[in-house]
């Protein structure tokens, strides 16, 4: 029997969430597909090996949402206790107070993930060729402005 919350996501058919709770648990014990459709077989399931691909795209996405939602949560609380923390500070007037606040905002940015925030990667071709721009036009126009000659095109 899977732990409970293995395959959380309810269907009005509970032959087909039974199902899908058997395909999650033998795919976490390591299983290819075809492996898990012969199990599913042996214990009087009619399975196919693509039926069990698309019963593990949907219980992966289902595990996608509830890690996110739960990630989300466990932010939501530490961001919380942080700010119990400097509420605390602020009313209490600690000697240390600002290397306090600092160490609770750089608390919070790491939560936030602000530190590893890297800018979208941009393809300036593709960007161009989207608005019908082409980039070797531009860099001439750039260039003959440069040189003083703006009429070249």
């Amino acid at each position: 029997m899977a732990p409970e919350g293995l395959y959380p996501m309810a269907f009005p058919d509970p032959r087909l969430h039974e199902r899908r709770r058997l395909v999650a648990q033998l795919y976490l014990r390591q299983l290819s597909t075809r492996e898990i459709a012969d199990a599913l077989r042996r214990q009087g399931w009619a399975a196919s090996q693509a039926t069990i691909c698309r019963d593990l795209a949907l219980i992966t996405r289902e595990w996608q949402r509830a890690a996110l939602q739960d990630m989300a949560a466990h932010k939501a609380q530490e961001l919380a206790k942080l700010n119990e923390i400097e509420r605390t500070v602020w009313l209490e007037k600690p000697v240390d107070k600002n290397a306090i606040l600092l160490r609770i905002s750089e608390q919070r940015c790491k939560l936030l993930g602000l530190y590893d925030w890297r800018p979208p990667a941009v393809d300036v071709e593709k960007e161009l060729a989207e608005m019908g721009l082409d980039s070797g036009d531009i860099l001439r126009q750039v260039e003959a402005l440069l040189a003083g000659n703006p009429e070249q095109e």
